[in-house]
Formats: structure tokens, C-alpha cells, sequence
């Protein structure tokens, strides 16, 4: 989120357009992930929640840009680490998180970094603020150990 091909440091403001423009070269994009922890992640106490808050305009800077991605024909998702989430958090106050962060943004999922399978309780907390929601794991098991 912070590279130079999406944030605009003269102006300090995420450019959206500006990555959206550079992917028509190539026939855009059909989703983008907006990774906006690093390069501060671990620097200090805040997590990945506080972070979504310290975006470029908060939750309602998340959801101009989900809005200008959607008048593009692009979906947005949203980073969620399972090894960045308070230990004393459960899986469904997570789920609880992420249903507010996608009812306050718009987004259209979310990529489960590190994670192999979806919990059923992100699944029913989406559903209830947005159906159709994606959640994008980053590895997948072998039919095998399914």
C-alpha cells in the first residue's frame, strides 16, 4: 500500500487510479489487495485492526477507494493475519471484526494470510453485513487431507 505504485508521497494520499491506470496495459485488474501494514508492522503495539484504522482516512478511506475500484470493474480485498491477532481474541470475535470492516468499507473479501481453510464463523459473520463475500486462503490441502 505504501510502494511507489499506489501511494502518491508528493501528495501524501493513496492513487488509486494510478495503479488501476498502469494495470489497463495488460487488461487491469480484477482484484486488488490492499496490504497496508507494512512496511510498519512490528515497529510498535498496533496490530492489523489498528492499522485499518490508520489508513490514509481511516475505514471511510478504505471505502472511497473500494468505491473507485467497483466504478472500475475491480474488487478489493483486504489482508487478514491470523499470527498478528491478539491471542486473547477468539475466532468469532475475529469473525465479528472482519463483518465490521466489511460492512464499514465495502470490501469484497478478504486473503487469509498463512491460512489453509476458511473458519464456518467468517463465513455466517459476512453474510450477515454483504453475501458473496471471498476469502482467498493462502495455501489449499491435498484432497487427501481434506
Amino acid at each position: 500500500m505504501y510502494s511507489r505504485e499506489i501511494y502518491d508521497y508528493e501528495n501524501d494520499m493513496v492513487d488509486i487510479d494510478r495503479l488501476l491506470d498502469a494495470g489497463e496495459d495488460f487488461g487491469g485488474y480484477d482484484a486488488v489487495c490492499l496490504w497496508h501494514q507494512y512496511p510498519r508492522l512490528g515497529i510498535d503495539e498496533r496490530s492489523q485492526w489498528d492499522f485499518f484504522e490508520d489508513f490514509p482516512g481511516g475505514l471511510n478511506g478504505i471505502k472511497e477507494i473500494t468505491k473507485k475500484c467497483h466504478e472500475r470493474g475491480t474488487r478489493v480485498m483486504l489482508p487478514y493475519k491470523p499470527w498478528d491477532a491478539p491471542s486473547s481474541m477468539s475466532p468469532n470475535e475475529t469473525a465479528v471484526c472482519l463483518a465490521y470492516i466489511i460492512e464499514n468499507t465495502g470490501v469484497d473479501g478478504f486473503f487469509l494470510d498463512t491460512m489453509f481453510n476458511i473458519p464456518n464463523n467468517f463465513r455466517t459473520q459476512a453474510d450477515k453485513v454483504k453475501k458473496a463475500v471471498f476469502f482467498a486462503p493462502s495455501f489449499h490441502q491435498k484432497a487427501e487431507e481434506l
